[in-house]
């Protein structure tokens, strides 16, 4: 790319003009070139990215997204899974898939040592490396760990946490929270599952959230509370009675029934009012539970 606005090839030390880039894009900088299938992607630095095919130029249309607009591009790289990495001025790192859809937004929030990505590189490992104004970092994404830290504190310490659907939940002392899989979105509070959660198990297809509140049941419509027995710890299958649902709370131990395929609270466990948070039930019927003071 030359400042005439031209895209040229080089040949054996020959120059051969490809196309002229319209003035009415405003492009002034072209920072790389990538080709495939669909044909030649240019990204610049402040107009975004543009396809090249058929003697036709025009802008990728990347879904919306707030977080790319107005965002200056300092280096890109086209990973071997044909996605596209972009380094910024001062946002740090996008990680678009092949339809341009936001894979990651990696920046000081969540890792990087500095917003200023110079140049980017992947290894024979599928690791990203940045160079940066201030230091060398690398992005390990082929690890099977993902580490999310709530730097403003909004989200509080978790507790216990559920992939169910294709939405991956976290308990915490604040509340439910929510977000879908393999996605850069944000968490949410779940509504209606605000204050301590304590523990998140799934029951044949349906999630039970232990909370301070009692327990629920998380559906896509909304939260169902099927028990108001505050302080619901964890459940625990009884041996060959699938309709039976043991729940450990504060002051005891509940039992929730199964009847014309809805959960609901059938009694309580008479003669034991003891914290059960740590209880197990075995083949022959017993339950034992530990208590952290009483044995």
């Amino acid at each position: 790319f030359k400042r005439d606005g031209g895209l040229y090839t080089l040949h054996k030390g020959e120059e051969s003009l490809l196309f002229k880039l319209p003035p009415e894009f405003g492009i002034k900088v072209v920072l790389d070139i990538f080709k495939d299938a669909k044909g030649m992607f240019l990204v610049t630095r402040h107009q975004g990215i543009f396809i090249y095919n058929n003697a036709q130029l025009e802008k990728w249309r990347i879904p919306d997204n707030r977080d790319l607009e107005n965002i200056t591009v300092l280096s890109s790289i086209r990973l071997r899974d044909n996605s596209i990495v972009l380094g910024t001025v001062s946002k740090g790192v996008f990680h678009l898939d092949v339809n341009g859809e936001l894979i990651n937004k990696i920046d000081q929030t969540n890792g990087l040592s500095n917003n200023t990505i110079l140049r980017l590189f992947e290894d024979a490992q599928g690791n990203i490396w940045t160079a940066m104004d201030n230091g060398i970092n690398c992005l390990n994404y082929n690890s099977f760990i993902r580490e999310f830290n709530d730097q403003d504190g909004t989200h509080g310490t978790v507790y216990c946490s559920s992939i169910y659907g294709d939405k991956l939940y976290l308990g915490t002392n604040q509340g439910l929270y929510v977000k879908p899989i393999n996605t850069s979105e944000p968490y949410k509070l779940v509504s209606g599952a605000k204050g301590q959660v304590w523990d998140l198990t799934i029951v044949d297809g349906k999630l039970f959230c232990g909370h301070t509140n009692g327990t629920l049941i998380i559906e896509p419509e909304g939260v169902r509370q099927i028990s108001s027995v505050p302080g619901t710890w964890g459940f625990r299958k009884v041996p060959e009675n699938p309709d039976l649902l043991l729940a450990g709370h504060y002051a005891g131990i509940s039992v929730l029934t199964r009847a014309n395929g809805e959960w609901q609270f059938r009694n309580h466990l008479t003669g034991f009012t003891n914290s059960a948070r740590f209880f197990e039930v075995l083949n022959d019927g017993e339950i034992w539970v530990n208590h952290e003071y009483k044995g």
